[in-house]
C-alpha cells in the first residue's frame, strides 16, 4: 500500500486513519510531546505558588497543544483522550 508514496521509505507505522507517518514528523511529534508534558509538569509543581487561573491556563495551554498536534499526526485516540482531558478540566475550572 505504500508503494509510489513518495516519503514511503521513511515511514514507521500507519496512523489511526491508514496513512504513513514518515520519521521526521513523528520525530517532531515526539521532541513537541516531550516539552509538552514538561510544561504540564511544571504547572503542577508550581501549583501552589501561583494563582489557580494562571495554573488553569498553562494547563488547558498544554492539553491544547497536544490535542492539536495528536490531530494533525491523525492518532485520533490520544486526541480524543485529551479533548476529553479539557472537558474535566473546564468542568473543575466551573466548580
Amino acid at each position: 500500500p505504500l508503494v509510489g508514496l513518495p516519503f514511503a521509505q521513511n515511514a514507521l507505522d500507519l496512523n489511526e486513519m491508514g496513512n504513513p507517518v514518515d520519521r521526521a514528523s513523528l520525530e517532531a511529534f515526539r521532541d513537541d510531546a516531550g516539552e509538552i508534558m514538561n510544561e504540564w509538569e511544571n504547572a503542577c509543581l508550581r501549583a501552589n505558588s501561583l494563582p489557580p487561573v494562571e495554573t488553569f491556563k498553562a494547563l488547558m495551554r498544554c492539553a491544547h497543544n497536544l490535542k492539536g498536534n495528536a490531530g494533525l499526526m491523525g492518532f485520533n485516540a490520544l486526541r480524543d483522550a485529551v479533548h476529553e482531558l479539557e472537558e474535566r478540566l473546564m468542568n473543575l475550572s466551573q466548580a
